[in-house]
């Protein structure tokens, strides 16, 4: 896993690059772990959460993560309706407005992707 040995920096400050090289390190560890499960399937595996409870002709689930393409993803919980077809989701891009950053000439750019 990629570290940056802080004891060793000499009071230099940290730079975009220490930050992306740990963030790799990270995400290269999940991803490893996350492949394992894709391997057992094709389609994307339960990993926690998603627990379903089918009320009328709504299947409402709960928070969870799934592992997808070597990723693992957050779902956010909600419903979804059983009436002309079975129930599935779809996982797209999205973006945190924390993330959201102004800049001085006005331009508006969301960096914290989910």
């Amino acid at each position: 896993m990629n570290k940056v040995d802080f004891s060793n920096l000499g009071g230099d400050q940290l730079v975009l690059d220490d930050l992306e090289y740990m963030q790799n390190g990270l995400a290269d560890g999940i991803k490893g772990l996350a492949s394992y499960f894709n391997t057992l399937s094709n389609n994307p595996v339960i990993l926690s959460g998603l627990e379903a409870t089918v009320i009328g002709t709504n299947v409402v689930y709960s928070n969870g993560y799934v592992a997808k393409d070597g990723e693992v993803c957050f779902v956010r919980g909600g419903s979804t309706s059983t009436l002309f077809n079975s129930p599935s989701i779809t996982f797209i891009n999205g973006f945190n407005e924390a993330g959201t950053e102004t800049y001085e000439n006005l331009s508006v750019v969301k960096t914290y992707i989910q």
